[in-house]
């Protein structure tokens, strides 16, 4: 037995898209997969060279954006999940690139409203209002941005907003000649973890004063489930306590995915470092750091010996962990020194 990996249909077109259930076992169509996973994120990115005839290589450039992509261990369990985010297909001297960044449908224009019925004109309280591309909300999900406009009329502001919408509110699209042919045609494929789209919506908070840290991560995760529904779990079955007092902010518009990160580098209530990422199946694991349970005599580690020559590595219990099912968040003891 050995890992696969799997391509299933985009989070949201789920059994939409193709009327069915998409899925595409890449297996044995695929080179060079690599992934990382972060302390802070969880499943944080992936790549892989993905080959095929022109038929089929055609097929994934023009609809494989945003696609689920999940590596399994021999035993099937899950090692990495994430999207297709961005792609670049090489066929004999032409490369073409199409991805997700640079792509907003949703453009939140903050500006203060200028009376030009005055004169000299004047400015208004600030105010942030938001435009939308639908379409493109409807088979990307919501992407947003956030402009800061100064001084502008209604007028100039819903302009600004809608050159921006018209011109970036599809994958962006890039090609390129190279004088010397690059092969057989296949297209390198970069996977982003699911912590990236919650960079996609800024976090407005309903409520302002303190709650519990895990309390208000919670809050965010179903902040940003409004926008798009059933991205990412909103369980807190995986979520420890942390009491540390947070205080929730209105109106500065930081993404979802930077308020979370910063409440996990605030640690706990006693300065302890916590961390917290997308794991299994989309769900949020926070808790405190390995490193501070030392203190109780009960934590998760690895070992190693520097003897070895293969540098294999063992769980506490002594037992070998494959490269693929290496995690953060462990103690990585050298036992022979």
């Amino acid at each position: 037995m050995k890992p696969t990996l799997i391509a299933y249909e985009p989070l949201q077109h789920s059994g939409l898209l193709y009327a069915r259930e998409f899925v595409d076992d890449l297996t044995a169509k695929h080179q060079n997969y690599t992934h990382t996973i972060g302390a802070v994120g969880g499943f944080e990115q992936a790549s892989f060279v993905l080959k095929g005839d022109r038929a089929y290589l055609d097929a994934w450039f023009d609809d494989g954006l945003m696609r689920r992509v999940v590596f399994y261990n021999p035993e099937g369990a899950p090692v990495w999940e994430g999207f297709v985010e961005q792609m670049k297909y090489s066929v004999g001297t032409i490369q073409k690139t199409k991805g997700m960044k640079g792509m907003y449908n949703r453009v939140y224009m903050r500006f203060s409203p200028l009376n030009t019925a005055t004169g000299p004109p004047i400015a208004g309280i600030p105010i942030t209002l938001p435009y939308d591309d639908a379409d493109s909300q409807s088979k990307w999900g919501i992407k947003s941005t956030v402009v800061n406009g100064g001084e502008l009329t209604h007028a100039e502001a819903y302009a600004w907003a809608q050159v921006i919408l018209r011109t970036a509110s599809e994958p962006q699209l890039g090609e390129t000649v190279n004088t010397q042919e690059s092969g057989s045609p296949n297209i390198v494929v970069t996977l982003k973890g699911y912590f990236e789209v919650l960079n996609w919506v800024p976090y407005l908070s309903v409520s302002l004063g303190e709650l519990p840290a895990h309390q208000v991560v919670t809050e965010v995760l179903q902040y940003f489930n409004v926008f798009n529904s059933g991205w990412v779990s909103t369980a807190s079955d995986w979520m420890d306590w942390n009491h540390r007092p947070e205080r929730r902010v209105a109106d500065e518009y930081h993404t979802c995915w930077k308020v979370i990160t910063n409440i996990i580098k605030r640690g706990g209530y006693s300065g302890e470092r916590w961390v917290g990422g997308f794991y299994q199946d989309r769900t949020f694991i926070y808790k405190p750091a390995e490193d501070f349970k030392t203190l109780y005599g009960e934590y998760l580690f690895y070992a190693r010996r520097l003897n070895d020559p293969a540098q294999r590595i063992y769980d506490e219990n002594g037992v070998e962990v494959r490269p693929w099912d290496v995690v953060p968040d462990r103690i990585l003891m050298t036992v022979d020194v």
